[in-house]
């Protein structure tokens, strides 16, 4: 769930994710531990998701979020990827559905073949939760140790190609709901790492770090005393992502 959640991005997609999952437990319970029964369980759940989000307006979501890259990650990119949207008509009695800011005209996957499909891609992912069990990091070397550590996990798993946007996207989010769970509040040892190292371990799509970097602010601590960022150290390439990118 927690998996799914990261790529989903948006709230109200995650809301009606949880309420899906609730309203399922509520008329059928949780039928079995082992992965298939899972991966039926959330195929059903994310189904019946997009039925709930169906002429959902997330317009405020998906502006301040999508930022251009809405082709790879949020909702339908991600329902997308696990075959439970797509694009043209698999199946005689596929449910049309109208979702998103611009309301997308998207099949849900229907059908024993479909379905059975979009089940299979979700078992990868419940694999994948298994064995990905992170290790929340206090200080910014050890993010980048557990950060290459999880990612051999993602790789034994071929999830998302390495070094890839994606993967770095949702390790991220891994990383910090673990450091959630243990409430730490933000990582410390800025000034015993370099920027462009600890950058190598976030998503950066356009590399801002690196093309801000310069000799004189090598460090990380000076390099966001140069930037007049006191915010959290983990988050640094999202708030540089957010305020560099071209206005919409």
């Amino acid at each position: 769930m927690r998996l799914l959640g990261i790529m989903l991005k948006y709230g109200p997609w995650r809301d009606a994710m949880v309420h899906a999952w609730r309203s399922i437990q509520e008329q059928q319970g949780f039928h079995g531990s082992d992965v298939g029964g899972r991966a039926r369980i959330l195929t059903e759940t994310l189904r019946l998701m997009c039925k709930d989000m169906a002429g959902v307006d997330d317009t405020p979501w998906s502006e301040s979020l999508g930022r251009n890259i809405s082709h790879a990650t949020g909702p339908l990119a991600t329902l997308a990827r696990l075959g439970i949207l797509t694009k043209r008509k698999q199946h005689l009695h596929a449910c049309r559905l109208q979702v998103g800011h611009t309301s997308a005209v998207r099949w849900l996957c229907s059908g024993v073949l479909a379905i059975t499909q979009a089940r299979s891609k979700v078992a990868r992912w419940v694999r994948l939760a298994d064995a990905c069990q992170v290790r929340a990091p206090r200080t910014c070397k050890e993010w980048v140790s557990e950060h290459d550590r999880v990612n051999q996990v993602f790789e034994a798993h071929r999830i998302f190609k390495n070094k890839s946007y994606m993967r770095n996207f949702v390790i991220r989010g891994v990383m910090l709901a673990a450091m959630a769970m243990v409430d730490i509040s933000r990582l410390s040892g800025a000034e015993n790492i370099d920027a462009k190292f600890f950058a190598s371990a976030f998503p950066d799509q356009r590399c801002w770090i690196r093309a801000l970097s310069t000799n004189r602010c090598a460090i990380l601590a000076d390099f966001v005393d140069g930037l007049g960022y006191d915010g959290r150290p983990e988050l640094l390439t999202m708030f540089v992502c957010l305020l560099l990118v071209k206005p919409m």
